[in-house]
């Protein structure tokens, strides 16, 4: 049986708000005052999920990665601040 490598990546394993959060962290913005009803250590849980399912080390690569292999939302990549 052969396990996918992340290059494999055939369906998003991203969640909406997981999306959401990767978008906000790679745009460098207030994630804390644009995601309501998400508290600090909220983020941390969404941020360390994304990190583990990419299996990546840190925000940037998860950005990087996630962008390019179209794992973002197109809609998500528009969203003003």
């Amino acid at each position: 049986m052969k396990v996918a490598s992340k290059s494999e990546v055939l369906e998003n394993p991203l969640t909406k708000r997981e999306q959401e959060i990767l978008v906000l962290v790679a745009g460098k913005k207030a994630i804390m005052k644009l995601i309501k009803y998400c508290d600090r250590g909220t983020v941390r849980v969404h941020v360390h999920a994304i990190l583990q399912k990419l299996e990546v080390r840190d925000r940037t690569q998860a950005a990087v990665f996630a962008i390019q292999k179209g794992l973002v939302a197109e809609e998500l990549l528009a969203i003003e601040p």
